[in-house]
């Protein structure tokens, strides 16, 4: 505080700058200035648990598959089969097809993941 002869414009006059100045630095008056909040580090986004299982799957089949389809196109390449086995030469043909097809979609779904992955990065 202050003290001034006169009154309240003689005090503005003779302290112009009372009211932009900070309180004295008194610790054992002052209440204690809060603690920073400790800064909440976000985490990294991440890919969900199903998209996470379904890449790691994916990748297992283009593994495996290429090797399933490399044999059966072995088994399809006797120029016997059709003739001697017309039933087992549509079954195998059928069962290529199918494979192809579960390697395309895990291709895709695995680019498709790898992608989103990326994306959060």
């Amino acid at each position: 505080a202050a003290e001034s002869p006169g009154g309240w414009t003689d005090f503005i006059r003779e302290h112009p700058d009372f009211f932009s100045r900070k309180a004295p630095a008194n610790p054992s008056k002052a209440p204690p200035a809060p603690a920073a909040a400790p800064v909440a580090k976000r985490p990294a986004p991440k890919l969900s648990f199903k998209d996470q299982r379904r890449l790691d799957e994916a990748a297992g089949e283009m593994e495996r598959l290429p090797t399933q389809i490399a044999d059966l196109e072995q088994k399809l390449a006797d120029p016997a089969l059709y003739t001697r086995e017309p039933k087992r030469f549509e079954a195998l043909t059928r069962e290529l097809d199918e494979i192809r097809q579960r390697l395309l979609k895990a291709e895709e779904d695995w680019l498709a993941i790898e992608e989103r992955r990326e994306a959060l990065a």
